[in-house]
This record gives structure tokens, C-alpha cells and sequence, in this order.
């Protein structure tokens, strides 16, 4: 159905790119960035030299580690959870905006603006890392609010696993202390 929308509701390029893609299974569904994540996923401890970024890619190797874990190590239902907990991370996380609007006294609604952004949807889909980058960042942000020591730092080193950009977070937090 997501597909279906991404390709404006016109049923014959959807007949067309599903016929272009039969071989490649459930890995026709995730993008470029997705593809290169469920090869990571596949063997997480491991190498694969299947492109020339793959040693880019296995800097990120938090969520890939977990998709495997979540798969049992089974390559074909590696992209079905990839989707599926990039889905649980932006219900997660719009639950817990929901939360925090609420106890700021803001109506929690407003949480549906992330829920259904219209970028997310592509992110969920094509196998990205946002959705789960996103929620590990909120619940890092509402660790340090709460003031759970222990959780905010163990969050704190698990973020540049996930992109390396989060080292700022890390670096902050350390000046900050």
C-alpha cells in the first residue's frame, strides 16, 4: 500500500516495477541505503565487501546488529523486521512526544505531526536508520531530563554506533558535565 502511494496510486508502475524486480524478492523493497544496512544485518560481526562503502556502512552497526538478532539470523526476514521495528520506532517514539506534550500540558495530538511526517514514511519503508536514530535520541534526551545517570550514558556510547554524527551529542554532554 506504501508503495502504491509512492508511486501516486497509478497501479500500472507498480505492475511495471514489481515485474522489473521479481527476482530480487522482499529486497526489492528497500532502498539503495537499506540494501547496504541488510547486508551489515546479515553478518553484523563479520565483513562483506559487496561495495565500495561497505566499511562506511559497518561503522553503523547498532540497528543492522539488532535486525539480526530480532531475525534470528535469517536473511529472509531480515528486510520484513527492518520495516517492522523502523514502524515500532516512529509508534514508539510519537507515544512518547504524545507524553511529553502531555506533561507539559500541551495536547499530546500534536505527536501525530512525527508520526505522520511525510519523509518518515519513506525512512520506514526503504529501510533506513532515522526512525530507530530517532527514537534512541528522544529517549536519550528524556534520560538526561529525568536525570537517569546510568541510562543517559550507556545511550550516550551506543549513538555513534548508530551514525557517527551522534558523537556531538556525546561530545556535548561531556562538556556539559
Amino acid at each position: 500500500a506504501l508503495l502504491l502511494v509512492t508511486l501516486s496510486g497509478n497501479l500500472v508502475l507498480l505492475v511495471a516495477w514489481g515485474w522489473t524486480r521479481r527476482d530480487e524478492g522482499a529486497k526489492a523493497f528497500l532502498g539503495v541505503d537499506g540494501n547496504k544496512y541488510r547486508i551489515v544485518a546479515e553478518n553484523p560481526f563479520g565483513w562483506s565487501d559487496a561495495d565500495w562503502d561497505m566499511p562506511y556502512r559497518y561503522q553503523r552497526v547498532l540497528i543492522p546488529a539488532a535486525v539480526h538478532l530480532v531475525s534470528l539470523g535469517q536473511p529472509e526476514a531480515i528486510p520484513f523486521v527492518m520495516v517492522g521495528l523502523n514502524l515500532a520506532a516512529v509508534v514508539a517514539t510519537t507515544v512518547l512526544i504524545g507524553g511529553v506534550l502531555a506533561r507539559a500540558g500541551a495536547s499530546p495530538w500534536w505527536a501525530l505531526v512525527y508520526g505522520f511526517a511525510p519523509g518518515l514514511e519513506r525512512s520506514v519503508t526503504l529501510g533506513h536508520l532515522e526512525p530507530m536514530a530517532n527514537l534512541l535520541i528522544l529517549v536519550t534526551l528524556l534520560a538526561w531530563r529525568v536525570g537517569w545517570r546510568r541510562l543517559l550514558w550507556v545511550l550516550l556510547a551506543l549513538l555513534p554506533l548508530v551514525k557517527e554524527v551522534y558523537l556531538l551529542f556525546l561530545a556535548a554532554f561531556l562538556l556539559s558535565e
